[in-house]
């Protein structure tokens, strides 16, 4: 009897060790545990680790497909897509993208970001079931500059994917509308930027309005 596997559609490999850690919000809860255990990713071995533990569980639980977010860090991606061809898993993943508003150590230098993902891409992108996603963490932790290289990599390569975050708190869609103050809405910032299209994917989306719906149906993300 073969049953079909489950498809998850976002998911962080290096927060499993952190999960239901308590916060007051989001923007609190990254800076208290996510952005800490995830400069531990800097470690090559813990890299590798934390993937055959979080692959193993997924398929424990009837999990075959993910879009998963790696860490800033290349090596957290190189081991993540590295077990998973191993396991014959169809994976959609890619290495954050942060140039601002996070620690030093989880922050891309220039446009190294950029070119890690362009190489990273390189090495895997339809390697067996494996597929290579533009990943800027979520519009607060990118700068423009950042955002618009994205989407020049994106307009470049339409093969690969795009991952992000999308208004999952009020609290972040207010920080980010200070941020870009020239923005309709949180959605527009990807869309200016060129990274909202056919095979983006946007997680959350919960604190969006009509016209972005109707939107992000426009462009079949």
């Amino acid at each position: 009897l073969l049953l079909p596997g489950f498809i998850d559609a976002h998911t962080h490999f290096p927060q499993i060790d952190m999960i239901a850690s308590p916060a007051g919000g989001l923007l609190d809860w990254l800076a208290k545990h996510t952005f800490p255990t995830e400069a531990r990713f800097s470690d090559p071995e813990i890299c590798r680790d934390t993937a055959r533990f979080f692959l193993d569980e997924l398929i424990a639980n009837g999990t075959t497909s993910a879009c998963v977010l790696g860490t800033v860090h290349p090596q957290s991606v190189d081991a993540l897509f590295a077990e998973a061809q191993q396991r014959g898993m169809r994976l959609v993943a890619g290495k954050c993208l942060m140039d601002r508003h996070c620690p030093p150590e989880l922050r891309d230098q220039g446009d190294e970001g950029i070119r890690q993902s362009l190489e990273l891409a390189e090495r895997w992108h339809e390697q067996g079931r494996l597929s290579y996603a533009i990943t800027p963490r979520f519009a607060g932790s990118s700068t423009e500059r950042q955002l618009a290289l994205a989407g020049e990599l994106a307009k470049a390569r339409p093969d690969l994917y795009v991952q992000s975050h999308l208004a999952e708190s009020e609290e972040e869609v207010r920080w980010v509308r200070e941020l870009f103050p020239r923005a309709r809405s949180y959605l527009d910032v990807y869309d200016s930027a060129g990274l909202l299209r056919e095979l983006s994917i946007y997680a959350h989306c919960i604190w969006i309005d009509g016209d972005d719906r109707r939107r992000l149906a426009q462009a079949r993300a």
